[in-house]
C-alpha cells in the first residue's frame, strides 16, 4: 500500500520481478555480453541498458526461454477464436520459420503465448525484424544472445525508438 493504504500493482509487480538477485545477475550477463551490447547500442540507438533490461524482463537473460511447443500452442490460440486471425497469420508465420529460414522443427519451443526465444518474438516479428548479431550467417533467437539484443534493438529503431528520449515519468493522482 502507499500513504493513502491503496495498493500500488505496479509496485508490486516490479518488487517481485526487480530482485537483487536477478540485477546482480543482470550486471553480470550484461558484462559478459559488453561488445556485442555496445555494437547494436551504436548501430539502433537503443541504449545498451534498454537492451539488457528487456532480455532480463522478459528471459531472465535468456535462461527462461519456455517449453511448450510452439505449433500446438499457436494452433490452439488460432482456434480458440477471441484471436484467431492474429495467431492463424502467427501459425502462417512460424511454418515459414522452419520452411524458408531452416528453423529445426525439435527447435520450437516457446511460450504458451507463442511467443520464443531470448527476445520472446512472436514468428510474424522474427520474420520482420530478427538480426544476425554474432555474423555466423543465421538467426536463432534460442541460442545467441547477441542475435537477440541485435533483433531487439532492430525492433525498437524501426518503432521509433528515439536515443535519449525518456521513456516514462512518474504521475500521481490528487
Amino acid at each position: 500500500p502507499d500513504d493513502s493504504g491503496a495498493r500500488n500493482v505496479f509496485a508490486d509487480y516490479l518488487a517481485r520481478q526487480l530482485t537483487s538477485e536477478r540485477i546482480a545477475s543482470g550486471r553480470t550477463r550484461a558484462a559478459a555480453n559488453r561488445e556485442a551490447l555496445l555494437r547494436v547500442g551504436r548501430e539502433t540507438g537503443v541504449a545498451p541498458e534498454i537492451l539488457v533490461g528487456i532480455w532480463g524482463m522478459e528471459t531472465s537473460y535468456g535462461r527462461v526461454l519456455g517449453g511448450f511447443d510452439l505449433p500446438s500452442a499457436i494452433a490452439t490460440l488460432a482456434y480458440d477464436g477471441r484471436r484467431a486471425t492474429l495467431f492463424t497469420g502467427e501459425l502462417d508465420a512460424l511454418v515459414r520459420l522452419v520452411g524458408e529460414q531452416g528453423v529445426p522443427r525439435r527447435q520450437l519451443k516457446g511460450s504458451w503465448a507463442g511467443a520464443f526465444g531470448q527476445a520472446q518474438f512472436l514468428p510474424s516479428s522474427f520474420l520482420a525484424y530478427a538480426k544476425d548479431g554474432d555474423g555466423d550467417g543465421r538467426i536463432d533467437l534460442w541460442n545467441s544472445s547477441a542475435d537477440a539484443f541485435a533483433s531487439i534493438g532492430h525492433y525498437l529503431a524501426e518503432h521509433g525508438w528515439t536515443p535519449g528520449l525518456p521513456w516514462g515519468f512518474r504521475a500521481g493522482l490528487p
